[in-house]
């Protein structure tokens, strides 16, 4: 069974501790030859993510007001990311208590979930960085483990296995280009019970 990554940073820690976590994780990771399908990510989406807001945390020791809404606006697009990062964590082949120890990161322990997850609502879909690749956003329900995410790409008559994720966004790649597809949601609760699937979001892939 894979290690879930705990996502207690998004609500347990302050500005500035907050910035040291991440800043622990970039150090752990970049250039790390265990995380080297995770550098695409970590060059072009955590390491920015993280400079603008350590960038906005400095401007706003003054108090300013919009400094301070624009620090709180670069912390909530750092925990996106670091949400998405928490999901390629699940899904490497790799994935380990150990793995996401080495990472920063901490696994969770003890999962007390519902055996009844509900209905993933608010899907939203949008093209990725690279060509084939897709961002999914959605509702987290409370009370679930983990989200499977299927794709289809003939109107919904055969789904296939997209990826899983931890968090409330996921990344899916690899698609079919140049066509429309279906995306789907579904919430996994203990003794891998799965909840009904979303309404589908579909998307033009680039």
């Amino acid at each position: 069974m894979r290690t879930n990554v705990a996502l207690d940073f998004k609500l347990g820690l302050g500005d500035a501790s907050f910035a040291q976590f991440t800043a622990n994780i970039l150090a752990r990771v970049h250039g790390n030859p265990k995380f080297s399908a995770l550098q695409p990510f970590i060059i072009t989406e955590l390491q920015p993510a993280y400079d603008r807001y350590a960038r906005a945390l400095q401007e706003a020791a003054d108090g300013g007001r919009t400094k301070v809404a624009e620090k709180r606006a670069q912390r909530l697009a750092l925990t996106d990311v670091l949400e998405i990062m928490a999901s390629h964590l699940h899904t490497m082949p790799e994935n380990s208590e150990a793995l996401i120890l080495e990472s920063g990161f901490q696994p969770r322990r003890h999962v007390n979930r519902s055996t009844n997850p509900e209905q993933v609502q608010g899907l939203q879909a949008s093209n990725g960085q690279h060509s084939g690749e897709v961002l999914l956003q959605f509702k987290h329900p409370q009370r679930v483990q983990s989200f499977g995410i299927e794709w289809s790409s003939d109107g919904g008559q055969h789904w296939q296995n997209g990826t899983y994720s931890t968090a409330r966004r996921a990344v899916v790649s690899g698609l079919p280009i140049r066509q429309d597809v279906l995306f789907r949601v579904y919430a996994i609760g203990t003794q891998q019970r799965k909840g009904a699937v979303s309404v589908p979001a579909s998307l033009f892939v680039l």
